[in-house]
């Protein structure tokens, strides 16, 4: 292909979730729609495959450091491989990945051979020509769609196959791939997406089935309440942490205001259903472990609301105390930071005016003794 697309936004993420709900018939009898979506899938191939053309020899890179036993003359033959990389090596990288003997398993090893053989079936598969529909051109589009989920879900369960995205999708994406888990119709992806045509088409689908229609906050609010409850009524501790783990890597840590406040309203919903006293102790560990995540947030410190919403749901815990003072304490260590050694990359950390005045009239008031880092 002679063009490369910049990046991969939030919607046209959501747009391929869209197309993917649309049937066989729906394709056969709609040129345009199918036109679209095969334009839309060469995109993501594409963009993907720059990506993983250098991400994967990027990380093979690790070999000469971050493996044992592998001698000299093998990581020679890596180096060379990594010098000349090209689509056609994805498949030899994935056998490297799977038999050195790597450190850690969060480097090379596993989790890279299955993102190398991916990226393999992603080049082989082939750019999608634009043609009037055939089985044969039908199921080429299909392939390329599982392929492409897969890549998704390998993201979603590693954190690592897209996370290092050039245009920094990684701050949407994590949020995005636990929406679409839990999207209930192909018709609520295309309502993310903005996708009018996609909208019409597949809104009418909803209505014949006589589907509810849900706005973006219900769709958004769902997602997250389910994510938590799966967390809170997880029977096997391990796996618990396993999804707390997620929670804290994928969602919190890119968070925007947004999402901040659909999550903020998932809570709200779990604590009024008054839980029990098991799932609400887990609910504490888990209010305890978001509050270095949120208090680093400017939406959450310099919007007034959402951070009534989310004081008024740690106080439901008695947990009130420990979001405001650990609010306090990361802006104070923030700012020492930057002061101390004038790290240009580091915010200067503060609250709004309004959100002073509000802890002002609170029990909270006396952890404001000398606090100056109030934004006008």
């Amino acid at each position: 292909m002679s063009w490369y697309k910049k990046a991969i936004t939030q919607k046209e993420f959501y747009e391929f979730y869209g197309y993917s709900g649309l049937s066989k018939e729906d394709l056969q009898k709609n040129p345009t729609l199918f036109y679209n979506m095969i334009e839309h899938l060469n995109y993501i191939r594409e963009y993907y495959l720059q990506y993983f053309l250098k991400e994967i020899p990027g990380e093979l890179e690790y070999a000469r450091y971050e493996t044992i036993h592998t001698n000299e003359e093998t990581l020679n033959i890596i180096d060379d491989l990594i010098n000349n990389f090209s689509y056609d090596d994805f498949e030899k990288a994935a056998l490297y990945f799977a038999n050195l003997y790597w450190r850690d398993e969060l480097i090379g090893g596993a989790a890279w051979v299955e993102i190398s053989q991916w990226a393999d079936k992603l080049w082989k598969i082939g750019e999608i020509p634009q043609a009037l529909y055939t089985p044969n051109l039908m199921q080429q589009v299909l392939n390329t769609v599982f392929i492409i989920d897969t890549i998704h879900s390998l993201q979603h369960n590693t954190n690592m196959a897209l996370i290092d995205l050039p245009e920094n999708e990684a701050r949407w994406l994590g949020v995005a791939l636990e929406v679409v888990k839990h999207i209930q119709t192909p018709y609520q992806a295309s309502q993310l997406s903005n996708n009018k045509e996609l909208m019409r088409y597949l809104r009418n689908q909803d209505e014949l089935r006589q589907l509810p229609t849900k706005s973006h906050a219900d769709i958004y609010v769902n997602a997250f309440e389910k994510l938590i409850q799966s967390c809170l009524k997880e029977n096997d501790d391990y796996e618990a942490v396993k999804k707390l783990q997620r929670i804290n890597e994928q969602i919190l840590s890119y968070m925007d205001l947004n999402a901040g406040a659909y999550l903020a309203q998932a809570l709200q919903k779990i604590i009024d259903l008054d839980p029990y006293p098991s799932i609400n102790k887990r609910l504490s560990s888990l209010l305890k472990i978001m509050v270095p995540y949120i208090v680093g947030r400017k939406w959450f410190r310099h919007n007034l609301n959402i951070f009534e919403d989310y004081l008024n749901i740690y106080q439901d815990l008695y947990l009130g105390e420990e979001l405001v003072g650990g609010m306090l304490a990361a802006i104070k260590n923030q700012n020492e930071l930057k002061r101390t050694f004038k790290f240009e990359k580091l915010d200067y950390f503060t609250i709004s005016k309004g959100v002073y005045n509000y802890l002002l009239n609170l029990e909270y008031s006396w952890m404001l003794e000398d606090f100056t880092e109030v934004e006008e």
